[in-house]
């Protein structure tokens, strides 16, 4: 029994440590965004969308919203400025350039994005607004969206595979292990194998070396 106590004791308190270690690297990242400084690249050409991904990814579900009208008193253009006067008195103004350069494109107006899903809402030169939502698999896709469509391509299968590092310890036995490997992972199943080195002073005094295979499952 005092041993279970210690498992879960121990269990608890490296949970702990790995919860303030993900809440400090959180912290720290957050600052380093407020005083990151992006770099600026002038590039002295014009914007070329790259090339459609072979495949074409159609929506699971597409939502459409209603649009509402206001009407326009007048549009004025002066020193290359398109100025639209509504009736409740707003001006709305727009570069000329704005208007003319890609004039069939969609407006861009929200993307949300977590592991298997992806939400573009988009406002085109129909007035139709609505929102596309896909399923995606970042791990083995690559996704381009251009022109109102999002087409894929499969990544290459050396790029799916990662390198492993992983260090246990058992201190209620006294057992360490380390693990090098290379992880293989789809949507649902993670596939592992590489060497383990493992040592068990209280079962043998040297250190022995293993293949290992591991497979996991993702919920």
């Amino acid at each position: 029994m005092k041993n279970v106590i210690l498992i879960i004791a121990f269990i608890l308190m490296t949970l702990t440590i790995f919860w303030m270690w993900d809440q400090n690297s959180e912290l720290r990242h957050d600052l380093e965004n407020i005083n990151h400084q992006p770099d600026t690249v002038w590039v002295n050409k014009p914007f070329v969308p790259k090339v459609e991904f072979p495949k074409m990814q159609l929506p699971n579900m597409v939502f459409f919203y209603q649009i509402d009208s206001v009407p326009i008193e007048r549009i004025e253009y002066v020193d290359r400025v398109v100025t639209i006067i509504q009736k409740d008195s707003v001006k709305v103004e727009y570069n000329e350039l704005f208007l003319t350069n890609y004039p069939q494109a969609p407006k861009l107006l929200q993307i949300l994005s977590s592991r298997d899903k992806l939400s573009i809402t988009t406002f085109n030169t129909d007035c139709k607004l609505f929102t596309e939502e896909y399923q995606v698999n970042y791990d083995r896709y690559q996704y381009n969206y251009s022109d109102g469509k999002l087409t894929n391509k499969k990544t290459s299968l050396i790029k799916r595979f990662d390198p492993v590092v992983q260090y246990t310890i058992r201190p209620v036995h006294n057992m360490h292990d380390l693990d090098l490997g290379l992880k293989y992972n789809t949507s649902k199943f993670n596939y592992e194998a590489g060497l383990n080195f493992n040592y068990y002073p209280k079962l043998r005094d040297n250190l022995s070396l293993d293949p290992y295979i591991r497979v996991s499952y993702s919920f």
